[in-house]
């Protein structure tokens, strides 16, 4: 077994019971708070285990020297800090100020990147290239608050995600510190996912989704300077392919919504009916799908065809979820049906990557 899942366990289980064992007095208060109570946000101390982490995984893992770009404090303390900024910003309750202060906060973070490095390997001249990834992120943040209506989904993602980081990092994709961070948050997200379960539970607010989503960008930066970049953007699809979903039924179907979260593809489908449980679960098998492509990523001869794969499987699956209730197939035959697709899809991948070595 190797070092870095020893590890990643140990942080993962370290951030899930501190992250239980904190949360769980919110819990017992009732959960959900009719007015703000900064000591009872769960984010607050969500945050600070978020730091803690991250803080201790840069000063107290070993050194692998594996990172295509060596990795200092500096850009960490700046990511939370930033993300710190940005939470303050919500509870000002000023939509101006907090997306003033998270386009600011993007651009600072793309401007960090050590000035040798194009993102899009030269493509675009410097400053775009820049301009472009901090728009991403802005976008990236922003839409995370729209996976927040339900309980589980933001949670599912976040999860996702970071199990992904550490997985690329045991196949050798990213650098073992971002492996070792990725570890220590999937184990505080877990904890929390066990007081957000449908009905009640502990819930975060959307301005925590969009600083959570924040330390997730640099995370996910750092995993594009490690040329995995291609994983990165698989392991951030399911949200991708909620904004394009949302934006379709808004602009090209006409459906307008009191919110953007309610165009979304998990709300589309919870308001025909299905149970809020059923959707967690299909966008938990949503994120450990994206988290194998990333790995086959790669392994892959080219940085396009499995990400345009994963974004196929992530749409239709929340398609033949918001169809389900027509008659055609239960919820039960369309995870099955979903299995068997994804193992084909797989097999195809692999036989396509052994064409490529010969």
């Amino acid at each position: 077994m190797s070092l870095n899942l020893i590890y990643g366990l140990i942080l993962a289980c370290g951030g899930f019971v501190f992250s239980r064992v904190i949360l769980n007095f919110l819990k017992s208060d009732g959960g959900a708070v009719k007015e703000y109570c900064f000591h009872k946000d769960p984010w607050i101390y969500m945050f600070v285990l978020n730091a803690a982490v991250l803080s201790g995984v840069f000063f107290f893992s070993p050194d692998f020297y594996d990172a295509v770009v060596r990795l200092t404090f500096a850009p960490i303390g700046v990511l939370l800090v930033l993300a710190l900024l940005i939470y303050i910003a919500f509870l000002l309750e000023s939509d101006g100020l907090l997306y003033l202060t998270l386009s600011a906060a993007s651009v600072a973070l793309v401007f960090m990147v050590p000035e040798n490095v194009l993102i899009f390997d030269g493509l675009l001249p410097y400053w775009a290239d820049r301009l472009l990834i901090a728009g991403l992120i802005f976008v990236f943040c922003v839409s995370a608050q729209w996976l927040n209506g339900l309980s589980d989904i933001f949670t599912m993602q976040s999860i996702a995600l970071t199990i992904g980081l550490w997985m690329v990092s045991i196949a050798g994709g990213v650098s073992h510190i971002l492996g070792f961070a990725g570890a220590g948050l999937a184990g505080i997200w877990l904890g929390y996912m066990n007081f957000n379960r449908y009905p009640t539970g502990v819930m975060i607010n959307n301005g925590a989704c969009i600083s959570a989503a924040f330390i997730f960008s640099g995370l996910l930066l750092d995993g594009t300077l490690e040329l995995a970049g291609p994983s990165m953007l698989i392991l951030a699809m399911y949200p991708l392919t909620e904004i394009v979903w949302a934006l379709a039924r808004h602009y090209v179907f006409g459906v307008r919504q009191r919110d953007w979260s309610e165009n979304t593809a998990y709300m589309s489908i919870a308001d025909k009916g299905v149970e809020a449980g059923n959707i967690g679960i299909a966008i938990g098998k949503i994120g450990a799908v994206n988290v194998v492509l990333a790995c086959f990523q790669l392994f892959s001869i080219n940085g396009f065809s499995i990400p345009l794969f994963a974004f196929a499987v992530d749409l239709w699956l929340l398609g033949m979820l918001y169809n389900a209730d027509e008659g055609k197939k239960s919820i039960k035959e369309v995870n099955q049906d979903f299995v068997k697709n994804i193992k084909e899809g797989l097999n195809n991948i692999k036989q396509s990557m052994k064409k490529g070595k010969k």
